[in-house]
């Protein structure tokens, strides 16, 4: 009798949720919709899911290269904090993650932000796009300097790359670049290396696109190596007519750059995907000045060169 109730609750079910013979044409239609509803939360469920599992996979791995870098190598958790112990040299900073992965050349960081990374380098500029830093693919990849770029010495522009993601990991926050107050907070980045400590101050901020069906392409990655001073002269200029800001940080022949180039989607449209970047450059603190910036007399450039995609967008005319 009980086997009887129960098979009589499952039929219940199934002839409530599941097209069956007999059932109306419109009984059949909301159950297909029903059903077709059930789907779309289950892979949106397992969307989300994933999309969380993968963001938390990617801060849990930051925030263990984070403890290798300023964790003293052979130091126990008491010992790195004690105020016994002797600071760290940037050899010492470097030697755990030198030693998990010899592509490692320094260390990024955005002080007051959720930047704060390990530095690659490859034989391309492709390997670490989905890969993290122990070479397993992730899509999140690993901030990794250009292939070209040389540090000892510098070369006279620093490019390092890393994604835009949807959850601001990786170079996701330096969107907020395009905000003058967010410039304001966060007006220096640091690159620090096994050799030494450096201190950039931002002093331009632009937006580029990588296809000329959307405007005049800047190749500024391709500025590696100043050949003379009249191409370094050039490239500021280039970099100053598209610059969002307006700083009281000079530039000047001979100053080493540093490039923080990520992904852009603020130009996309239903149906468009334009492929554009958002670039901050630092230049070096010089040896006979200070660290700190004034930032008092920063204002937005309500003149900057954007891709032609810009204009098109909000109606403007570009400037000749």
């Amino acid at each position: 009798m009980r086997e009887k109730r129960e098979k009589k609750k499952q039929n219940w079910f199934v002839r409530m949720f599941i097209p069956w013979k007999g059932d109306r044409a419109g009984d059949i239609a909301l159950k297909l919709v029903s059903i077709a509803a059930l789907i779309a939360f289950v892979v949106s469920a397992g969307y989300l899911g994933n999309y969380y599992w993968e963001s938390y996979q990617n801060r849990s791995k930051t925030d263990d290269l984070v403890q290798l870098y300023k964790k003293p190598q052979g130091e126990s958790s008491a010992g790195a904090g004690s105020s016994e112990a002797p600071p760290m040299t940037q050899e010492q900073k470097f030697a755990a993650l030198l030693a998990e992965n010899p592509d490692t050349v320094g260390w990024v960081e955005v002080p007051g932000t959720g930047i704060s990374l390990p530095v690659v380098q490859a034989k391309d500029n492709d390997y670490y796009l989905r890969r993290d830093f122990y070479g397993d693919y992730d899509k999140y990849g690993t901030a990794f300097l250009d292939y070209r770029n040389t540090l000892d010495p510098n070369s006279t522009n620093t490019v390092i790359y890393s994604h835009n993601m949807k959850d601001g990991r990786m170079f996701g926050e330096l969107m907020g670049y395009e905000k003058l107050d967010f410039y304001k907070a966060h007006p220096v980045f640091t690159f620090d290396t096994p050799k030494q400590q450096q201190t950039f101050k931002v002093f331009a901020v632009f937006v580029a696109t990588t296809e000329a069906k959307y405007g005049e392409v800047f190749n500024y990655h391709d500025f590696i190596q100043a050949d003379s001073e009249e191409a370094f002269d050039n490239f500021v200029a280039e970099v100053n007519k598209r610059n969002l800001l307006k700083t009281t940080v000079d530039v000047k022949y001979g100053d080493e750059l540093a490039t923080l180039s990520t992904c852009t989607y603020e130009f996309n449209r239903p149906g468009r995907a334009v492929d554009a970047r958002l670039v901050v450059m630092g230049r070096k603190v010089r040896p006979d000045e200070s660290a700190e910036v004034d930032v008092s007399a920063a204002s937005l450039n309500g003149s900057a060169l954007m891709p032609d995609i810009w204009y098109e967008i909000n109606n403007a005319t570009k400037p000749s």
